[in-house]
C-alpha cells in the first residue's frame, strides 16, 4: 500500500514543534486535507512507531459543549486508542490536551508520536523519566509536589521508599487525598474512574484497558452515540 510522503501534496507549514514541522496537506488520491509532523530525530531507536495501525490516531480538532453521553464517547476512543498503543508495546509519552484531537465526526484521535517509543517489562534497559510530556508527570517522576492526589507515603505506596529521590524531595507536609471532595459535582462513576487512573502507586493505578471496563465507560455503545454539535466548517 502507498503510504509516504509522495501520496500527499504540501499546501504549507503551520506549526512547529521540539521534534520538527507540522505541514498542512492532501492526499493525492482522495483530495483529504491532513496534517503531517516531519520528525527530527538523532536517535532512530526513539522514533516514531510506523508499525502502529488503528482508527483511533490522526486528524483535526474541532470544538463543541459537550454532554455527559459525549464525554463518555469520546474517553472511550482515547481508552481504545491508548490500550491499543499499549498492547502493541508503544509508550505514546506525550498524552496532552493538545494531542488529543476530535474531528467534526465525533471521532477521537492520538497524535503526534514523536517521544513514542517501544517498551518491553521484561528489558533491563532504563527509560529516561525525562522524556515525556510537560503537561502531566506521574508522582514517581516528581517526587514531592503538593497533590490533589495526597502525598506520596508508604502508607499508600509501598515501593515509594525504594525509589532515589524519595528521601531528597520529601515535602515539607503531608497533604491527603482530597479528590472526592474536590471533583464533588462530578458524577460518581466518572470519579471513580478519574480516582482510579490517578492513583499514587503505580502498581495499582488504572490501566486503559481497566478504565474501558470502568461502571463509566464499560456500556459505552459509540454507534449509538449522538454526534456532538462541531464546528462543521472546519475540514475533518
Amino acid at each position: 500500500e502507498k503510504n509516504c510522503v509522495d501520496k500527499f501534496d504540501i499546501l504549507g507549514i503551520i506549526g512547529w514543534g521540539t521534534y520538527g514541522q507540522v505541514y498542512k496537506a492532501q492526499d493525492k488520491d482522495t483530495g483529504e486535507l491532513v496534517a503531517l509532523k516531519k520528525f527530527l530525530l538523532d536517535d532512530k531507536e526513539e522514533g516514531f512507531p510506523i508499525t502502529l495501525n488503528h482508527q483511533n490516531r490522526l486528524l483535526q480538532s474541532g470544538s463543541a459543549y459537550l454532554s455527559e453521553g459525549h464525554i463518555k464517547a469520546f474517553m472511550k476512543q482515547l481508552m481504545e486508542g491508548l490500550d491499543y498503543c499499549h498492547k502493541k508495546n508503544f509508550l505514546h509519552r506525550d498524552i496532552k490536551s493538545s494531542n488529543i484531537l476530535l474531528n467534526n465526526r465525533g471521532q477521537v484521535k492520538l497524535a503526534d508520536f514523536g517521544l513514542a517509543r517501544s517498551y518491553n517489562s521484561e528489558e533491563s534497559r532504563p527509560y529516561t523519566n525525562k522524556v515525556i510530556t510537560l503537561h502531566y508527570r506521574p508522582p514517581e517522576l516528581l517526587l514531592g509536589e503538593d497533590q490533589l492526589c495526597g502525598s506520596p507515603c508508604p502508607a499508600v505506596w509501598p515501593d515509594v521508599i525504594k525509589l532515589p529521590y524519595f528521601n531528597t524531595m520529601k515535602p515539607k507536609k503531608q497533604y491527603p487525598r482530597c479528590l472526592h471532595k474536590v471533583f464533588s459535582f462530578v458524577p460518581l462513576a466518572a470519579l471513580d474512574l478519574l480516582d482510579h487512573m490517578l492513583i499514587l502507586d503505580p502498581n495499582k493505578r488504572c490501566t486503559a484497558e481497566q478504565a474501558l471496563k470502568s461502571d463509566f465507560l464499560r456500556d459505552v455503545e459509540l454507534s449509538k452515540m449522538a454526534l456532538p454539535d462541531l464546528l462543521h466548517w472546519q475540514h475533518g
